[in-house]
């Protein structure tokens, strides 16, 4: 029998460091947006409102706020996830993985399991949009590399000049 040999693009290590990749990422822009806004509320720094899902509240102002920027970093992790893994075919195993591993930090984190239907909401939503984007960004970036390769654009004659 043969050896079987296993594709560089999904070696189990390199799909380590990709997670882990990703989850810097998502937890770096993470903490960035939620210090800005805590900054622009007044508030005092805390760790709990990036790794806890107590303060992502329906009643208050702040937790509609922290939704909306987990959504918004969704949005970064997309550029992210066609820059780190760039495969279509990994996108919602990626994006997938990313959340879950954020479910088990908060839940470990705030030491109960997340209760507030905003925080699923958002995290659903979140998940949902960067599958979505994920798959269409990184689509776009693989057929570009083979259909588009050596595409320049051409210039247009207009007649107030070239456009």
């Amino acid at each position: 029998m043969g050896a079987v040999k296993q594709s560089p693009t999904l070696a189990p290590r390199r799909l380590l460091w990709q997670i882990i990749q990703m989850q810097v990422a998502y937890y770096a822009m993470g903490l960035i947006l939620v210090t800005f806004v805590l900054s622009v509320f007044g508030r005092k720094w805390s760790g709990s409102y990036v790794f806890s899902w107590e303060h992502v509240r329906a009643d208050t102002s702040m937790g509609w706020t922290l939704a909306l920027l987990w959504l918004l970093n969704a949005v970064f992790s997309v550029l992210i996830l066609a820059i780190v893994v760039g495969r279509s075919k990994l996108a919602l195993d990626f994006s997938l993985t990313l959340h879950g591993i954020h479910l088990v930090v908060v839940w470990a984190y705030s030491g109960h399991f997340p209760r507030s239907w905003l925080w699923w909401t958002s995290q659903f939503a979140s998940a949902l949009l960067m599958v979505v984007l994920g798959i269409w960004t990184t689509q776009w970036r693989e057929l570009r590399r083979a259909f588009f390769e050596d595409f320049e654009l051409a210039e247009i004659q207009t007649a107030s000049g070239v456009v």
